[in-house]
């Protein structure tokens, strides 16, 4: 029989109503139904002829939306919530209303009107969570964001637009979608069909810090992808009225990796390399500036790891960050993707980090190619350079972000990497904060990886020593003080010098 629609169903222990939900759906065998459970402590009772995808962590919303929509047969595919319940009959009717109006995605027409909530904008959020709301009701606003939980979309669409943005845990990931298909000429409506909707079921086990984290820490999220830097700065001040947390709190105890990635046959050399050893890892995120539309590939190959595609590259700092932000564990870092990995680090930092938690940030030795140490951490000279260090002690100065693990603890009162870095420098500058914070950076002399060299920098030419002088500017200002100033003022000045002997050799240099 021909697949009319398929359904893709994420369940986080809500058993009996997914159980309702399917018994309803599978009375029209046209449809196919797809479960991606998402780590549920209460586990759902598998239904014949329904595809079940079983996820031995909490993916997240957008996440496990993209893992069933990777097993859609359909040329239309709903995401459903296991709390809204539609007739098949009504759904298939839906579909070909949407065939009729010429849609692109579509959700049901609320029966309520007060309940479709406006596309976010730095306005709409303010009058939704400020005294704001008695001068500018939420009705006012025109643009609605299509509701998640029962969103009818065409296969080929959301294929174009890279699915569904996996740096959304949970909430806003709908109104990024709604954004995303506005901003790309999509027609987007709402069609009336008969629901029940039981309302945010999931939700109710969590608790209201939990939840209250979850929603701004996602607002945080949509405002920093979709806002100006005066907007972001806006929603950063708002948000910190409900949540002082620079991250939602973990998870789980475990180890969570961000790869950040400009080539993707650099990321495929990557994971083909490392996969093993990735696969021990409670969490992976590739955060790649490639053509989105290019990912799934990867996606259906790894369909365990999290995959965010960026539309454009700004800086490493900006990269990590946000699988950073979008990590659920309670250790959480960065690694390369020029890099060979071996298991001994993640086997031994968690447990450093739970013996030693003063410690801030982890690094293994990195080694080059030819097994000699190309760094054991870095050691911060006050005139203003820094010297990767070679005989692997304990405790460091500074690690060197081509592999690192950082206790989620200690990042919530020192922040991220500091964006205005860009690249280079940035994991010296947040290594100083974490000194200053009172947390210790360490290398674990015993645990090492391979790093290949520069494989994404090495085009970069003059504008890499040019980063390089302006950050070391920016890290001397940041964090030194007046008498290292006052005392290596002339030392400081002939390294800066150098960096810009180094920019005029190297502009030269391309040149010829």
């Amino acid at each position: 029989m021909r697949v009319k629609l398929s359904v893709v169903i994420v369940h986080w222990n809500t058993p009996d109503l997914l159980k309702k939900q399917l018994t309803v759906l599978r009375q029209d065998l046209s449809i196919q139904c797809i479960v991606v459970d998402n780590n549920s402590t209460k586990k759902p009772e598998k239904i014949d002829g329904v595809t079940y995808i079983s996820n031995t962590l909490n993916r997240g919303y957008a996440s496990a939306c993209n893992q069933g929509f990777l097993k859609a047969e359909a040329s239309w595919v709903l995401f459903l919530n296991p709390d809204v319940l539609i007739e098949p009959a009504d759904l298939l009717t839906m579909v070909k209303e949407a065939e009729r109006r010429g849609y692109d995605a579509c959700s049901p027409e609320p029966s309520n009107a007060g309940y479709q909530k406006p596309l976010p904008s730095v306005l709409s959020l303010l009058a939704e969570f400020t005294l704001l709301r008695f001068l500018i009701p939420l009705h006012t606003f025109r643009t609605h964001t299509l509701f998640g939980g029962a969103l009818l979309i065409r296969r080929e669409v959301l294929e174009k637009l890279g699915g569904w943005d996996e740096r959304f845990f949970v909430w806003f990931e709908d109104a990024d979608l709604t954004r995303r298909l506005l901003s790309n000429h999509r027609r987007i409506g709402w069609i009336k069909v008969p629901l029940s909707h039981d309302g945010g079921a999931s939700f109710h086990t969590l608790t209201k810090e939990d939840s209250r984290d979850l929603f701004f820490h996602a607002m945080r999220t949509y405002a920093h992808k979709h806002f100006s830097y005066m907007g972001r700065k806006i929603i950063d001040v708002l948000s910190k009225r409900y949540t002082s947390k620079k991250l939602p709190l973990a998870r789980a105890v475990g180890v969570s990796m961000t790869i950040p990635n400009m080539h993707l046959s650099l990321l495929e050399t990557f994971l083909s390399q490392n996969q093993n050893i990735l696969d021990t890892l409670d969490e992976v995120i590739i955060v790649s500036s490639a053509p989105q539309n290019r990912l799934w590939k990867f996606r259906i190959k790894y369909p365990f790891y999290i995959f965010i595609p960026l539309a454009k590259n700004r800086g490493f700092a900006h990269t990590v960050n946000i699988g950073l932000r979008r990590s659920t564990m309670s250790y959480t870092g960065t690694v390369n993707d020029d890099t060979v990995l071996q298991p001994s680090f993640f086997q031994q930092a968690p447990a450093y980090f739970q013996k030693h938690p003063n410690t801030g940030s982890v690094n293994p030795v990195i080694k080059k190619p030819d097994g000699t140490i190309e760094s054991a951490g870095i050691h911060i000279l006050k005139k203003g350079k820094a010297i990767p260090i070679t005989d692997a002690p304990t405790q460091i100065d500074a690690t060197n972000a081509a592999c690192v693990i950082y206790n989620r603890e200690a990042l919530q009162k020192t922040g991220l990497f500091d964006e205005h870095f860009g690249s280079y420098l940035e994991d010296i500058d947040l290594s100083l904060s974490l000194s200053k914070k009172g947390y210790i950076n360490t290398v674990l002399s015993n645990a090492h990886i391979t790093h290949l060299g520069q494989q994404s920098s090495k085009d970069l030419g003059a504008y890499k020593n040019y980063l390089d002088a302006k950050n070391w500017v920016m890290l001397i200002a940041k964090h030194w003080s007046f008498p290292d100033l006052l005392f290596n003022g002339g030392a400081i000045l002939v390294e800066r010098l150098r960096n810009i002997s180094g920019i005029l050799k190297a502009y030269f240099a391309q040149k010829d």
